[in-house]
């Protein structure tokens, strides 16, 4: 069950309105209690560290993902290597349509 942000104001604003009239009494009966309240809310070490160790995943999964990607392009590039050892035909043929295509292309444009 989430808790509006209205009704955690409205909470405080009633502790404050009774600390304000009693005091004494609310320091004694407050006194020691609710420290894990306290906590969650003040401790700034706790959130240091859990935004550190946050910090931390994030870049271990970011490093796994590099090594991942770079492992299946060297894979790539060693089939593509494989291929064009075994048969250089075909990609000479293609590289060689694709700079005529640019060529022409670029010629066009100049030629305007």
């Amino acid at each position: 069950m989430a808790i509006s942000a209205d009704k955690i104001n409205e909470a405080l604003k009633l502790l404050e309105d009774a600390a304000k009239e009693n005091k004494d009494q609310f320091l004694s009966a407050t006194t020691g209690r609710y420290e894990n309240l306290k906590s969650a809310i003040l401790d700034e070490k706790g959130l240091k560290e859990r935004l550190a160790l946050a910090t931390q995943k994030a870049a271990e999964i970011a490093a796994n993902i590099k090594d991942a990607a770079l492992d299946k392009t060297r894979e790539i590039a060693g089939a593509i290597d494989q291929n064009v050892r075994k048969n250089p035909w075909p990609y000479v043929a293609g590289v060689g349509v694709g700079a005529l295509l640019l060529g022409f292309i670029l010629g066009r444009r100049s030629a305007k």
